[in-house]
């Protein structure tokens, strides 16, 4: 029997591919004019990051730091929304997006899915368009009140939280966070939560780029490209190991029953990017070619915002 998502297009994968969509949504949540959000996803589309970039300067927020103007930006800021939108557009972030929800169908239908750091809910939207019972955490409000549109619109059954410990221990099979961690003041507390709120027999799925901290992500912390250097040690301290995953680690597959250890493919890969976090100007070189190379393949396969 085929699965719920291969039978019925997915409206959330629809809605990405659809820009005049996504611009109208943007300002209805953002407050600001059809005109200025098509201005603002253009420049963003040009050159990622660079929403977030003015309005940290604007705000005197120092970069790679963390502080309270820092956590007020994420409270505070509609910047994110047009960063946001482009990254889940991109093939990158739209193979990962595939790659886990075929091995959430996999764990059986209607299994329970926290997403943390959900955003603008294109995630837990998408998963819970395949059948599974998701729950939404996400602290931005602009980004929050685009997931519960879009949920609402396409009549999805989507929970939303804005406190992870309001979550039940022990009440998700599978809980996915992807490019959250890397911002944290403190990434170790929410590993801790990850692994509270597993099933003993769940799996989380984080996607952590701590390596990656340069002038296209000025909110990502310098603190913690210390973690990258730790490897699966990081997680092993909450009692999460290495399970499987990409071999680039976006994501790693993490249980509580798995043994120490990784595989040695995603070992050999987490060599190399260890080595990036410990050169600066490498890292910086790689963000660079990355973003070059990215670019044009942002917008293949979907039709633009005209």
């Amino acid at each position: 029997m085929q699965k719920t998502s291969q039978l019925t297009p997915n409206p959330v994968i629809a809605l990405l591919q659809d820009g005049n969509a996504l611009v109208r949504r943007i300002a209805e949540v953002s407050g600001e004019s059809i005109s200025v959000v098509r201005d603002r996803i253009a420049q963003e589309n040009a050159w990622p990051g660079s929403a977030i970039s003015r309005d940290l300067e604007q705000r005197k927020v120092v970069p790679y730091q963390w502080s309270d103007g820092m956590a007020a930006y994420y409270a505070q800021s509609n910047a994110g929304l047009y960063e946001a939108v482009i990254w889940n557009r991109s093939l990158v972030k739209s193979g990962l997006r595939r790659w886990i929800s075929e091995r959430l169908d996999s764990m059986g239908s209607g299994i329970r899915v926290l997403c943390i750091g959900d955003g603008m809910g294109f995630d837990g939207t998408t998963f819970a368009a395949a059948g599974h019972a998701v729950t939404s955490f996400e602290v931005s409000e602009s980004a929050r009140r685009f997931a519960e549109g879009v949920s609402r619109d396409f009549d999805l059954a989507v929970r939303f939280s804005t406190d992870l410990a309001d979550l039940p221990t022990g009440g998700f099979d599978a809980v996915v966070c992807l490019d959250v961690l890397e911002h944290l003041q403190n990434p170790s507390l929410t590993v801790n939560e990850i692994a509270r709120l597993l099933t003993d027999d769940g799996l989380a799925y984080i996607n952590a780029p701590f390596w990656l901290v340069g002038p296209f992500h000025k909110t990502h912390l310098a603190s913690n490209m210390e973690l990258c250097r730790q490897g699966s040690g990081f997680y092993e301290a909450a009692g999460l190991y290495v399970v499987g995953g990409r071999w680039f680690w976006d994501p790693v597959v993490l249980s509580k029953k798995g043994e120490r250890g990784t595989p040695v493919l995603m070992e050999i890969a987490h060599f190399f990017l260890r080595v990036l976090s410990t050169i600066p100007f490498l890292t910086s070189l790689v963000i660079f070619v990355g973003y070059s190379l990215r670019r044009p393949f942002c917008r293949l396969g979907f039709r633009g915002f005209s």
